[in-house]
């Protein structure tokens, strides 16, 4: 979080008084120096080489800066890397990709799959639990598009082709068994989609 706040607050031109002073005006203030030992995270403890925690961030604190700089609370909490498949750290969960952690802060799927043989199941679980029903309904929307394109191009066989429908997305087979037309709902295209 420490790297995140430095970086945010720099690239916006920031100085650590002029965050302190946006916090204050937000209702949750923070001084420069409180900042300061937010921005330098961890250092050694005297005469070991082991990091000790500086300035511990609570989750009032975590909202109030994401608002200061206008971002979301991920943007703070998560790794910013450069490649997706970064190693990153997670409380509790240990190392795992950037992406994962950040599909997983995003309420698209779960760090770890308990079930295997349930997969689809546990990933349908963990959006309904991590996700508002009205926030869902852009998947439910990208679904439904997806499907009416998939019968519409079906019945161009005569509804003699066949439909697969699976967690991934949708494949139109002709009447052959060549696939046709393979669509995919990935939180990517639903994104690029709003």
């Amino acid at each position: 979080m420490a790297d995140n706040v430095r970086r945010l607050r720099t690239a916006r031109g920031m100085s650590l008084r002029a965050l302190a002073a946006e916090l204050k005006e937000i209702g949750h203030p923070l001084s420069s120096d409180a900042l300061n030992k937010i921005e330098n995270g961890r250092t050694p403890a005297p005469g070991t080489e082991e990091p000790k925690q500086v300035r511990r961030v609570d989750v009032d604190e975590l909202m109030a800066l994401a608002q200061a700089l206008r971002v979301s609370p991920m943007s703070l909490l998560l790794p910013w890397t450069e490649t997706p498949n970064t190693p990153a750290e997670v409380t509790a969960a240990g190392t795992v990709e950037a992406r994962a952690a950040w599909e997983w802060a995003n309420g698209q799927k779960p760090l770890t799959v308990w079930n295997e043989e349930d997969r689809y199941g546990e990933l349908l679980r963990f959006r309904v639990d991590s996700t508002p029903a009205w926030a869902r309904t852009v998947l439910d929307d990208r679904y439904n598009e997806m499907l009416t394109a998939s019968v519409t191009k079906l019945a161009k066989f005569g509804g003699q082709g066949r439909m697969d429908i699976s967690r991934d997305g949708i494949s139109v087979y002709d009447t052959e068994g060549r696939l046709v037309e393979r669509t995919e709902w990935t939180a990517k295209q639903v994104k690029a989609e709003e």
